[in-house]
């Protein structure tokens, strides 16, 4: 008995010196970089003053969507905005870490893969996007909040009240991003099946008409640009770091786009020449809005080898773990635990005076060596893996939302060649989360804990 008490105070000790940890990353960050960091496109999420709903708009008439204008205007203070976007990255990975504790029996398996997880939520993959004013904090903050969702359907039948909040928080994701709708569509495909509940079609029917009011927010958006938002952010196709950019060119040049799209590419200065398509050749904006994603499709599925290699190389990009200056962090961690999950790379591009992505990709380009070690590839794939083979009960939840995490890091490495860290790291550190919490849900259904 006295050796039960023991492990119980020794599991509890472990688990609140976890949370600890989690909240002091948080604290010292904020009073590390109370004012953030910005970007270029800062300013189309912040409101000029308090309560100034300018950028916010229900219905997709604006250049962005509104949950995250939103949340700035109500906030107003940019100190305030990064406090805000720090306690709920805290609290979600906190939620995350207290349900993984609540799945396993004591032991030092368990022990390992709730550090694992601290080791991922206190990581400055993690935490500088909680100082960048960007949407991308919150998209992390939503991902990993609906992971904790998951498991505790995995684990626990789910009261009604709990259904409506994890419905509630799946269509919240849509209105962040259109393109989230893949994993939206994979819970509407788990409540389709799965749910046995009286009110199965009310629940389908709720999350049906939010993916019908995500779908035409994200189309009203895209259509608010001034060349449509699909449109604009397809230029980066034509970027210099990417390298399929000058086949993408000739590609162009044959299916007679305006030549002022292609005029200098590939781009060196993605921005400028944007904003001179966009203000100097007239011509070039209807073809943005209507024509210039469909040749890139076309272009896919002609010369499909070049359209891999860029994202072979964004991959490369994204696994490097050599792009993280979004934002700043404090890790209370050395270098060499956060490489035990997010690896290494030689050359070092950090010890290398690399100041832009192009000139990142001529550091790799042919013929010169560039080794990575990529420990996040055996993380991303034991979970899934582990549960498979247990032939799990309960697991579909998690296996669903782990292949729509998986769809979403190929999406952005497909679409938006440059952007590859920006818009593929919340997939893939939630992906990881979640990878590891399927490894505690394989060691449940295996016997270890019932």
């Amino acid at each position: 008995m006295r050796m039960v008490i023991k492990s119980d105070q020794k599991s509890r000790f472990i688990f609140n010196g976890l949370v600890a940890t989690i909240i002091a990353s948080r604290l010292l960050t904020f009073f590390a970089f109370p004012n953030g960091f910005t970007s270029p496109d800062s300013d189309t999420y912040l409101a000029k003053e308090w309560l100034d709903f300018s950028n916010v708009s229900f219905i997709g008439h604006a250049i962005r969507p509104w949950p995250v204008p939103l949340i700035y205007a109500l906030l107003g203070n940019i100190h305030l905005i990064i406090f805000f976007q720090l306690v709920l990255s805290g609290f979600v990975w906190i939620h995350l870490l207290r349900v993984i504790n609540k799945s396993l029996v004591t032991s030092a398996k368990k022990s390992l893969l709730l550090m694992a997880i601290v080791i991922l939520s206190i990581s400055p993959q993690v935490i500088q996007w909680d100082t960048a004013l960007l949407a991308t904090s919150l998209l992390f903050s939503t991902l990993i909040l609906l992971i904790s969702l998951s498991l505790q359907i995995s684990f626990h039948k789910f009261r009604e009240s709990q259904n409506i909040l994890f419905i509630a928080i799946v269509i919240f994701l849509l209105c962040q991003k259109i393109s989230n709708l893949v994993i939206v569509l994979m819970f509407w495909i788990l409540l389709f099946v799965c749910l046995r509940s009286k009110v199965k079609k009310i629940f389908i029917m709720t999350l049906t008409l939010g993916i019908i009011y995500g779908c035409l927010l994200g189309f009203n958006i895209d259509k608010y640009w001034k060349a449509s938002y699909s449109g604009t952010s397809m230029l980066w196709q034509l970027g210099k770091q990417n390298p399929s950019a000058s086949s993408f060119k000739d590609f162009l040049i044959q299916h007679s786009a305006p030549s002022c799209v292609t005029q200098n590419a590939p781009f060196g200065d993605i921005s400028y020449e944007s904003s001179r398509i966009l203000n100097s050749c007239p011509e070039s904006i209807p073809y943005l809005r209507d024509q210039f994603s469909s040749d890139f499709i076309k272009f896919s599925i002609t010369d499909p080898k070049e359209v891999a290699y860029s994202m072979i190389q964004g991959s490369g990009a994204l696994l490097s773990n050599q792009s993280s200056n979004y934002g700043g962090s404090i890790t209370l961690l050395p270098s060499p635990i956060n490489s035990l999950i997010f690896g290494t790379s030689s050359p070092d591009f950090k010890n290398m005076g690399i100041d832009s992505q192009i000139e990142g990709a001529d550091a790799i380009g042919p013929n010169k060596p560039f080794w990575v070690f990529t420990p996040q590839i055996l993380f991303l794939f034991l979970g899934p893996v582990l549960l498979i083979r247990q032939k799990f009960k309960g697991g579909k939840t998690l296996l669903l939302l782990w292949i729509g995490l998986v769809i979403e890091i190929c999406i952005n490495l497909y679409l938006i060649p440059g952007e590859w860290v920006r818009q593929s790291t919340p997939f893939l550190v939630s992906a990881i989360a979640l990878s590891l919490a399927m490894i505690i849900k394989s060691e449940s259904s295996s016997g270890v804990s019932k």
